[in-house]
């Protein structure tokens, strides 16, 4: 076995050294304006079927033209191309060749899937003792499987090591993998990390920056283990010894039951877990990376709170030191917990690694929009995140892949060719978040470890909310782990410095437990003349038992202060560099970096609902101070009151960059900054509007009837994706007809079938044979078309599709055989109108504005369709009026009247109720700049004129109408993966669900899927508005 820890001592330096180092410190006006790659966010690529080299390098191109920087090669569920094999060297070979012929870098990814670890089943099949196992504890007089073993026994119960069962389909037919145990983890690294980064070795660096890993974890749950078993792995036998002195076995049913010393036991058993994984995966495979000069990046899994951390790593902080770019997920249209990018922000701080990645967007749904992007960045990047990898692009959406928790960032969306504003605006401020240094002055030291003890608490909770309140009375701080600090931390000048970092003040938040060696750190500290504030509670337990002594030695040299009083006492102990102040003005939250003679200041708005205006004053004086917009490139001058205060109003979600100093050195001052006087409103265009339509109208059809015996009887109308789950669990092979059967009012002049893999079937319209032929497609290359103009009838239609069905074998190893024959929804294309029939079911409040923080829209729930003709008149909602699957370009065209123009004032058009993911506007023939984001408006004073105006609006929608989900009893959702779209009890599904749903909905019984349909809008939702301002 080849050891990679020859350079681990100066490891730990080396990090600061991450790839690219850090800019100059100020901001570069033309990075700024066009930032380059390594600042562009860079997706994951899923590579999720049979693939094409061709068809994979006409799809790499489109990255630099939609804005990113790169992408990540990851394989991913669907994959029908061998893993590794000699077809997937050659797509290999194919990306990085594109991506470096049109310069953008290709990142790899260590996984057929996720969790990393099993190298699409290799390693698995290596040896047994590679397989991933966990502790459970079952009654002495039950039978233990011949796989198993047990570990120890008492009167009661017998301690089982649980091995992971192969045939897992997730796992490719495997299992998961031991991460504990070293050697699987090297045989891991020869197998998925060595094959890229030897073959690719002259291109790391230059087209090749990194590698990805997702989700390696050591939880009881991959394993397959019972609720309540517990993360193990045989190598923790020794190592608990070596740690603690003591033996594992005899304490064992501590790990299970409130006996004994049990908190004591637990404590340094997940003490010894997190330590076991630090060495052998990420301390590893970072050396690995750093000794072939390559970025080590992904996220663990588990990084939310302190129980799911403690249950997937142990410590995720830990572990983040070993990454050359630590990472994070950011999943759903949610701002998640502080704890996630804190935590790797803080790592990073301290060891002085300059970027820092987060996975974002995932699960939020095919409508993710421009601005629900925006919203969740600028959130990362005030909590110290600066590199996005946006999930997914997906390379085929035939079958599952559509489904495969979007959205999928592609050429398939109608809002592609507008993608690239949003990611020039996410490459700046993440640009801006790597110059200079974050000027954090607190320390709040982590609880994590309160978890261990096996306590009930509310420990997260508390040092949840005293971050918030942090974050929103505008205070810079990192986290500091326990384990970290016991290595690095030391005391100089009053201030506790943590490799990279110095702090003046001290905060142990809702903290159960306190290491030893944190008190006397603290000790040290408070001598120094340091600042100690403990917030919520004092810790009742040192080390893993209870030890009044010290905790009174504790409360001796720091200061219990509650929620209440905390902001006010921290003013007073340390005043803050900056203050913002007006009505809502904690809702804006910051991020401060310092630069030699400056200062970059990011704000953002992070409320969905309320403008803000407030004043912001450095605590002194401050030289050519400018601001930033991140949101066009562009500079301006700032001409502070004479009390120091700038003013400064931000829409909803919107942020500004604030520099002085040395950092503003570049900024173009020839434009001065200002709030203009109250909008005074003009004229509501309110009439109808001319309307048409630039793609083709679409009809999804995702119910058919079913026939297994040749056409002999059919089923009544089933979902299809229903059909398909009930004819894998039986395990059907043979004879299928789909026969789908739209309903129509008016025969449409041009209409096409949309069916994917066409050639697997006997297709008829009403008798009518069809052939696909050519290779046009619809939104996605896998989604093929054929013209059907002339078959359709009025009333009801039949189309059929006959196929010989081939259920998947979900345990196989041949990936061909694993996903069998992928039924799917079809779809008619065409000139013609959809007539909606509004559903007699109820309607609730859907589960994406149940908390609150989003602009609410409507929501509609339609029972059945049919084509019918097209209106030119437009009132309100076009899904509404014939659109209600619609996914494409809208124009609306209007007049109206201007009796006077006023040359001191400007003029602007707004939206204040709409629904579109970007909007154009097109006055007396000037176009204006595509809006993407808040507040949804645009200076029209150049264009408008007295008399007679014509407007033309372009709306773009996104895939969410056309593809779902559509039938979930939420309706609109937050969360959004595979299940979403069925009435499976599965995540990201929340309150019920069963597997079997397909047979309860025939009983009306199944709690998540309703048969109706629901739509989100798209149109104008009310009058646009023209206002007038003063020019001060």
């Amino acid at each position: 076995m080849k050891i990679y820890y020859g350079i681990l001592a100066v490891l730990l330096v080396m990090a600061g050294c991450a790839k690219p180092e850090t800019p100059n410190g100020f901001i570069d006006a033309d990075i700024f304006l066009n930032p380059p790659i390594e600042y562009r966010s860079a997706p994951f690529y899923s590579l999720n079927d049979k693939l094409d080299t061709a068809e994979v390098i006409r799809q790499v191109r489109g990255f630099k033209e939609a804005g990113f920087g790169g992408s990540f090669l990851h394989s991913r569920g669907g994959l029908l191309t061998e893993y590794m094999g000699s077809e997937w060297w050659e797509v290999m070979d194919a990306a990085v060749r594109t991506s470096k012929e049109i310069g953008i870098n290709a990142w790899f990814y260590d996984e057929d899937k996720w969790p990393s670890g099993f190298a699409g089943g290799k390693i698995p099949l290596v040896s047994e003792d590679f397989h991933a196992r966990c502790l459970t504890r079952v009654e002495k007089d039950e039978e233990v499987d011949e796989i198993d073993s047990v570990l120890y026994e008492d009167d009661r119960y017998r301690y089982i090591i649980y091995k992971a069962r192969m045939g897992n389909g997730w796992f490719n037919g495997t299992c998961y993998t031991d991460l504990l145990n070293s050697d699987m983890v090297k045989t891991f690294i020869d197998s998925a990390y060595a094959p890229y980064l030897e073959r690719y070795r002259a291109k790391i660096g230059k087209t090749v920056p990194g590698i990805f890993t997702d989700e390696p974890q050591v939880s009881a749950r991959v394993s397959g283990g019972k609720e309540g078993s517990v993360s193990f792995s045989p190598v923790v036998i020794d190592k608990f010894k070596e740690m603690h002195g003591y033996d594992l076995l005899p304490v064992i049913p501590m790990l299970f039951d409130t006996i004994g010393n049990y908190s004591k036991v637990r404590y340094d058993y997940y003490q010894t877990i997190s330590r076991c994984f630090e060495e052998s995966f990420a301390r590893q495979i970072g050396a690995y990376c750093e000794e072939m000069n390559t970025i080590f990046t992904g996220h663990l899994n588990g990084e939310n709170t302190f129980e799911t951390t403690m249950a997937n790593s142990g410590n995720s902080m830990i572990n983040y030191r070993h990454m050359q770019m630590p990472g994070i997920d950011q999943l759903g249209l949610y701002y998640p917990e502080l704890n996630i990018p804190r935590s790797v922000s803080s790592v990073a701080n301290q060891y002085g690694i300059a970027r820092r990645m987060s996975e974002s967007y995932g699960i939020s749904g095919h409508n993710m929009n421009f601005e629900d992007r925006k919203w969740l960045l600028d959130w990362l990047t005030i909590n110290g995140i600066n590199f996005i990898v946006p999930h997914l692009t997906s390379y085929s959406m035939k079958g599952e892949r559509k489904r495969d928790y979007p959205p999928n960032f592609s050429p398939a969306q109608p809002y592609w060719e507008y993608n690239s504003l949003f990611e020039d605006y996410s490459a700046r401020i993440c640009y801006v978040n790597t110059i200079g240094k974050y000027a954090a002055n607190l320390l709040l030291i982590h609880p994590l470890e309160s978890e261990y003890l096996g306590i009930r608490n509310n420990s997260f909770n508390i040092y949840s909310q005293c971050m918030t309140q942090l974050l929103k009375s505008h205070r810079n701080f990192d986290l500091g782990d326990e384990q970290i600090l016991s290595e690095i931390a030391k005391v100089e000048n009053g201030e506790l410095v943590v490799g990279e970092m110095a702090y003046r003040l001290l905060i142990l938040p809702g903290m159960l437990v306190v290491r030893s060696s944190t008190l006397d750190l603290l000790e040290r500290f408070h001598a120094s003349g340091g600042k100690i504030l403990v917030y919520g509670y004092y810790p009742g337990y040192v080390d893993g038992e209870s030890n009044p002594d010290a905790v009174e030695s504790l409360k001796r040299i720091s200061r219990l202060v509650s929620e209440d009083e905390f902001v006010d006492l921290l003013d007073g102990l340390l005043p803050a560099e900056y203050a913002l102040k007006g009505v809502d003005s904690e809702n804006v939250w910051t991020h401060f970096r310092k630069v030699d003679n400056g200062g970059i200041l990011q704000l953002s708005n992070t409320s969905r609902l309320k403008e803000v205006e407030c004043n912001l004053q450095f605590a002194g004086p401050v030289t050519n101070p400018v601001l930033w917009n991140p949101e066009d490139g562009a500079s301006m001058k700032l001409t502070p009151g004479e009390d120091g205060e700038i003013k400064l109003r931000f829409a909803a979600t919107q942020s500004w960059i604030v520099t002085f100093g040395e950092a503003s050195k570049d900024a173009d001052l020839s434009v001065e900054y200002r709030i203009g006087g109250e909008k005074t409103e003009l004229i509501r265009i309110q009439n109808a509007w001319e309307g048409k339509r630039l793609d083709p109208n679409a009809l999804t059809l995702d119910f058919a009837r079913y026939s297994t015996d040749n056409g002999n009887s059919f089923s009544d109308p089933e979902p299809v994706i229903g059909i398909h789950r009930r004819l894998t669990k039986e395990r059907y092979n043979g004879s299928l007809i789909l026969q789908f059967e739209p309903q129509v009012a008016d025969i449409p002049e041009n209409c096409s079938l949309v069916v994917e893999q066409s050639h697997l079937y006997n297709i008829a319209v009403n008798g009518k044979e069809i052939r696909f032929e050519g290779d046009s497609y619809y939104r996605d290359h896998a989604l093929r078309v054929q013209d059907i103009s002339g078959t359709l009838r009025r009333g009801k239609n039949e189309i059929t599709l006959t196929v010989n069905y081939t259920a998947p074998e979900t345990g196989s190893l041949n990936a061909v055989k694993r996903y069998g024959t992928e039924i799917e929804s079809i779809y008619l294309v065409g000139d013609f109108g959809v007539t909606a029939v509004p559903s007699s079911l109820p309607v609730g409040r859907s589960h994406k504005y149940r908390d609150k923080t989003l602009v609410e829209k409507p929501v509609y729930r339609m029972e059945r369709f049919e084509i019918s003709s097209e209106r030119s008149l437009f009132d309100n909602d076009l899904v509404l009026q014939g659109y209600p699957f619609y996914a494409g370009r809208f124009i609306l065209s209007n007049r109206f009247n201007v009796e006077k123009i006023d040359p001191s004032k400007r003029y602007l058009l707004s939206f204040p109720a709409f629904e579109s993911t970007a909007v154009i506007v097109r006055l007396n023939g000037e176009e204006f700049e595509p809006m993407i984001f808040s507040p949804w408006e645009v200076d029209i004073t150049g264009a408008i004129r007295e008399g007679e105006n014509r407007i033309e609006v372009e709306l773009v929608n996104s895939l969410r109408n056309l593809m779902g989900p559509h039938h979930h009893r939420d309706g609109e959702l937050k969360k959004v993966g595979p299940a979403s779209f069925t009435g499976k009890a599965e995540w990201p599904n929340e309150g019920g669900g069963e597997d079997n749903w397909y047979d309860l909905r025939l009983k009306g019984k199944a709690t998540l899927w309703r048969d109706d349909y629901c739509h989100i809008p798209f149109g104008l939702l009310g009058p646009v508005v023209i206002s007038s301002i003063a020019v001060l």
